[in-house]
């Protein structure tokens, strides 16, 4: 009654001993027996049918046929096998598309040079199908490939470096570094680009400042601008390129005021009649200016006094 068929079974078997006679005893063995195989059936049944439910599929088909074993017209757990043998073949055959579009994706970017992403891929192949080895070749090939490609970067960047390029030595360090992230040579190699850059930098801000200061402006721009390239939100950079576009338009507005002195010059000498040295002056406003037009209308008035008094 307690579900101790074991026990039941043992002590009834043990009454047997002392009295083979005993038919109740016998009765009573074969019913536990009975009761023990339908218990044991219906456990496995209900972790067949839970084990299915959370999609545990191989031993939701272990348990229905440890049924069958007992039980081999057991209607429940023949249609569980059935349901769960399907679900696990819908599931190989999934399974076998994705491992096809991962080994796929990963074939097409080996063959652009992307080994990195190519290995990842291969790598969740071998996940899904650990057997697998076309992925595992490809994986080897793969790392050949990307030391290859880390040994003719870093020969890149030694070679930038010895050019005195910082900047494209740090950009090579860094796809090393992209590639394998524990170079310890490209480790060293990252900090002893960003050191010098550093150092480049303010070696030039210092000479742009010195060429600002001196009213070098043109040659100052092309210095802080070279500041940029190496880092491109560097302030003092920035503030003093905006200060020489002050300046320039200062000079612009300076010269302007000296051609309008020029201008009323020719008006002055032109009032005094003297005609020839009002049209020197004038001649002397440029294209560009504003005054231009007006210059070139007083010449022609000028000009045209002059043929009166010849």
């Amino acid at each position: 009654k307690e579900g101790r068929y074991e026990e039941a079974i043992t002590t009834l078997d043990l009454a047997l001993v002392w009295n083979p006679e005993l038919e109740e005893a016998q009765v009573m063995i074969e019913r536990a027996m009975e009761e023990k195989r339908a218990n044991e059936i219906e456990t496995h049944l209900r972790k067949a049918e839970n084990y299915y439910s959370f999609g545990r599929i191989s031993e939701a088909i272990l348990e229905s046929k440890l049924v069958l074993e007992v039980d081999p017209a057991n209607s429940e757990a023949l249609e569980m096998l059935r349901k769960a043998e399907a679900e696990l073949e819908r599931r190989q055959s999934k399974r076998e598309e994705k491992i096809k579009e991962l080994f796929d994706e990963a074939l097409s970017h080996y063959s652009r040079g992307d080994y990195k992403k190519a290995i990842e891929l291969w790598e969740k192949v071998l996940d899904l199908d650990p057997d697998n080895i076309d992925a595992t070749n490809s994986i080897q090939d793969a790392r050949w490939r990307l030391s290859d490609k880390s040994s003719e970067l870093i020969r890149k960047a030694k070679k930038y470096e010895e050019a005195g390029n910082w900047l494209m030595a740090l950009a090579s360090w860094r796809e090393v570094l992209d590639l394998d992230p524990s170079n310890k040579e490209a480790q060293e190699g990252e900090s002893r680009a960003l050191t010098s850059i550093s150092e480049n930098k303010n070696r030039l801000l210092s000479a742009g400042k010195d060429l600002y200061t001196s009213g070098n402006y043109e040659e100052a721009e092309r210095i802080f601008y070279q500041v940029l390239e190496i880092s491109p939100e560097n302030s003092e950079a920035k503030y003093y390129l905006e200060m020489i576009v002050k300046k320039r338009e200062e000079e612009a507005r300076e010269e302007a005021v000296d051609y309008y002195a020029i201008y009323l010059a020719g008006i002055n000498a032109y009032t005094d009649h003297r005609y020839r040295t009002a049209i020197e002056y004038w001649k002397q406003i440029p294209p560009d200016s504003e005054l231009y037009v007006k210059a070139q209308s007083n010449i022609t008035r000028a000009q045209n006094i002059l043929k009166k008094l010849d």
